[in-house]
């Protein structure tokens, strides 16, 4: 379509067939007579003007309708009055396209015009005698060579029209046949007398309406059947009695109120303090609710408080003889109360939270525990006191410990003792191996014990009997050095090594210990 045809509901597009009739009209040439119209489903709305033009029939032809009039507009332009029988429709459906077929003048019928519409029109089968009427405005070029005639199947004589007329009453003719005495005719139902219904009378809905005699406490019968249809009808509403009466909203108390003796139901507290109410602002004024619960029991009450800032408190009425209980905190011996001084009270018992200043925090998947922590007075046992990791360092520190020395060497441990005043370290024992003459041997002659090592070399610090030693160098706990016995001893090829005062390659018992500052802690 072209575009000032989108806004368009229809449209109709005229077919080649229809040009070359229009042209002959206009000539007097010819003559037409539009004979029918086909209702289609098909929807021809999108569809180019080309491709309309050149159509010579529908697709989906629904129904064929009559033409009932056709009327002139002007001298080129005709009005077609097409009525559609719903009584006639197969089926229920919808009108998308409507085909307009003409006989020209030589009888041969052709196809019109095209009319598409936009939204369907919905076609309902219809068996009362409905029928649908739908005006074609066609351009037919000469009018008065158009047949002008009426379909007689689409009209009404005057004399049927009569005829059917016949029984039917006038609305002035009902006032006149019915007396005033009786009813009023110009209002609805307005009767003057009783009137008696033989049959009853019923509603809308066929229901029989109750007479007085029905509902008098004779009949036993219609009063039952009105209770139960009452108590159906009334089946899903809330009964006054099964409202809790705690949740009805009372007044706003005064200072003169009592709240010991307030009935059931929610009450405001808005300033003054009314009597026996708590005083959580030690002022007498408060804003909060204060609610009356009805219990299980008939003579005892809860009161609750609540105020504007979130605290709660409860007052219980219960007992023989019956007895307030005081206001206190709902389940107090089962909650935490804060005490004010870095402590909480559970259960009557005062604790210390655990907040950031009493707490070890630890990974929770290994336990171990990332920042140093200070226990001040740490004890275990019952008041035993434990030992800090500087603590056992100090001991280790003042401990002996022995020096290794290579597999080769035999005799007594080689032992050593650090003293943290002085900073240095007593060495004590002896050990032997053997070394033929000439040769030679390179490699860690000392292996400190794990925490300590050495700071410089120190060829002093050792006795070397039958022996000499060059290259010394050391390495954290280790110190390297090459030994070699160049010359022949009348004790073979056995030496030693002793950490002691020699006097005369004796070993003196005065001092049999050497003391170093080569040896330090890590």
């Amino acid at each position: 379509m072209a575009s000032n045809d989108e806004q368009r509901s229809a449209t109709t597009i005229f077919t080649t067939a229809a040009q070359s009739i229009a042209a002959r009209l206009i000539a007097n040439k010819t003559t037409a007579k539009f004979t029918k119209a086909e209702i289609s489903t098909t929807n021809l709305f999108n569809q180019s003007v080309t491709e309309l033009q050149v159509l010579t029939s529908l697709d989906n032809v629904q129904q064929t309708a009559d033409i009932n009039t056709v009327t002139v507009i002007n001298n080129n332009t005709v009005n077609v009055n097409v009525a559609i029988d719903q009584t006639k429709a197969p089926n229920d459906y919808q009108m998308n396209s409507v085909g307009l077929f003409a006989v020209d003048g030589d009888g041969k019928e052709v196809l019109y015009s095209v009319t598409v519409l936009k939204d369907p029109v919905y076609i309902h089968q219809d068996a009362m005698g409905s029928a649908l009427g739908i005006d074609l405005e066609t351009v037919v070029g000469q009018s008065s060579n158009v047949d002008l005639s009426i379909n007689p199947a689409g009209a009404v004589t005057n004399e049927a029209l009569k005829v059917t007329l016949a029984d039917y009453v006038k609305t002035d003719d009902v006032k006149s046949l019915i007396p005033a005495t009786v009813i009023d005719g110009s209002k609805p139902a307005d009767f003057k007398e009783s009137v008696t219904l033989e049959k009853g009378a019923v509603d809308g809905d066929g229901n029989a309406i109750a007479t007085t005699e029905n509902v008098s406490d004779g009949d036993a019968k219609t009063l039952k059947s009105a209770k139960a249809y009452a108590d159906t009808q009334a089946s899903d509403k809330v009964k006054t009695s099964d409202i809790d009466p705690s949740v009805i909203v009372k007044t706003t108390l005064t200072a003169t109120d009592d709240v010991l003796n307030l009935d059931y139901g929610s009450y405001t507290i808005s300033g003054p303090l009314p009597k026996n109410a708590p005083n959580l602002e030690n002022t007498g004024i408060n804003w909060g609710t204060l609610v009356v619960h009805k219990t299980l029991s008939g003579a005892n009450k809860t009161l609750e408080y609540r105020d504007v800032k979130g605290n709660v408190l409860i007052n219980i009425l219960s007992g023989q003889p019956l007895t307030w209980s005081g206001w206190r905190v709902p389940n107090e011996n089962s909650v935490v109360k804060d005490n004010g001084d870095d402590t909480v009270t559970i259960n009557g018992k005062s604790y210390v939270p655990a907040n950031a200043a009493n707490v070890v925090d630890r990974n929770p998947d290994t336990g171990v525990v990332s920042k140093p922590t200070d226990f001040t007075n740490l004890t275990v046992n019952g008041g035993k006191s434990v030992a800090t990791r500087d603590d056992l360092k100090s001991i280790q520190l003042k401990m002996w410990h022995e020096i290794e020395l290579p597999d080769m060497f035999t005799g007594s441990p080689i032992l050593m003792k650090y003293n943290p005043v002085d900073q240095t370290t007593m060495i004590m024992g002896a050990k032997n191996a053997t070394l033929d003459d000439g040769a030679s041997w390179t490699g860690t002659l000392f292996t400190l014990p794990e925490g300590f090592h050495w700071i410089t070399t120190d060829s002093k610090m050792m006795s070397l009997y039958n022996m000499a030693s060059y290259n010394d160098n050391v390495s954290g706990r280790l110190y390297n050095t090459k030994l070699s016995r160049n010359g022949s001893s009348s004790d073979g090829s056995k030496f030693g090594i002793w950490f002691t005062a020699l006097s005369r390659s004796l070993i003196s018992i005065d001092k049999p210990y050497t003391v170093v500052s080569s040896i330090q802690p890590d």
